[in-house]
């Protein structure tokens, strides 16, 4: 019948329906903020090819147990401003003439990275002073180069200005 109301409706009770339509709304609202917090904050991609990298994997793991091979003993250090590393043979005799080359990386912020060269300053000693342009942590992958062999090392670096 058009225009029977129910004696027990209240007026709130037409209102239900509107309910489920404000749900609704707030639940895409919500997701549309998650959206554009999704697109417009970092990527989250270390690796830029990523599937290279990953097809790559047993080389990696190669190359780390051939630098286990080698035997080498190498320790890197950073103080004040100068990163310094100590290399030696599996003998402990100092690898001289190596050449290093260390990228400084900043972990928590792009477009910051760059790249140093270490001298030789005695017999498997290298050090080079190095001006970061921000303080707070860093990554350092230093590269080693002797006799044709590669080696690396990692050393997490907390610059203070």
């Amino acid at each position: 019948m058009a225009g029977y109301i129910d004696p027990g409706m209240r007026p709130a009770d037409k209102l239900i329906p509107w309910y489920f339509v404000a749900f609704f709304a707030l639940v895409f609202a919500v997701n549309g903020i998650f959206i554009y917090v999704a697109t417009t904050s970092l990527p989250g991609v270390i690796e830029e090819n990523h599937y290279e990298v990953g097809l790559a994997y047993d080389k990696r793991i190669a190359a780390h147990k051939a630098q286990e091979a080698l035997g080498w003993n190498a320790a890197a250090d950073f103080s004040g401003k100068t990163l310094s590393v100590e290399l030696a043979d599996h003998d402990g005799k100092p690898l001289k003439g190596a050449s290093i080359q260390a990228t400084m990386v900043r972990t928590v912020q792009e477009g910051h990275d760059f790249d140093v060269f270490l001298s030789e300053i005695a017999a498997g000693q290298y050090a080079t002073d190095i001006d970061f342009p921000l303080p707070g942590q860093w990554d350092a992958y230093i590269y080693v180069t002797w006799d044709g062999q590669p080696y690396q090392i990692t050393k997490k670096i907390v610059v203070q200005k």
